[in-house]
C-alpha cells in the first residue's frame, strides 16, 4: 500500500565476481522531471520545502561512490519510475 510521499521501493543487488564489482539499484514508482533529473546530484539542490532537506543527500553519495572508484546512474520516466544504480569495485586498484 503506497503512502502519500512515500515511493514503494524495491532493491535488489548483485555480484560480477569475474570483475570484482558489486552493485545495487533501487526502483521507485515515481518518475523525475527531466528538468529536476539534470541536477538531483548537484550539492543544496532540493524540490523540497525550506527547512526540509539540505539537497546534500544525493550529492554526498555520488561524491562518496566515485571517491571509492563506483559509479551511481539514474535511469528516469516521468510518472512511470525511477532507477538508481550502483556499482561498487569490490577492491580498490593499488
Amino acid at each position: 500500500k503506497k503512502r502519500e510521499g512515500r515511493p514503494n521501493m524495491c532493491l535488489a543487488d548483485f555480484v560480477d565476481r569475474q570483475n570484482d564489482w558489486i552493485g545495487g539499484f533501487a526502483v521507485g514508482i515515481h518518475g523525475i522531471d527531466p528538468h529536476i533529473l539534470r541536477r538531483i546530484f548537484d550539492p543544496f539542490f532540493t524540490t523540497k520545502d525550506v527547512g526540509e532537506g539540505t539537497g546534500l543527500g544525493l550529492s554526498i553519495s555520488y561524491s562518496t561512490i566515485k571517491s571509492h572508484g563506483g559509479d551511481i546512474v539514474v535511469t528516469s520516466e516521468e510518472g512511470s519510475g525511477s532507477t538508481f544504480e550502483i556499482v561498487l569495485p569490490v577492491a580498490a586498484d593499488r
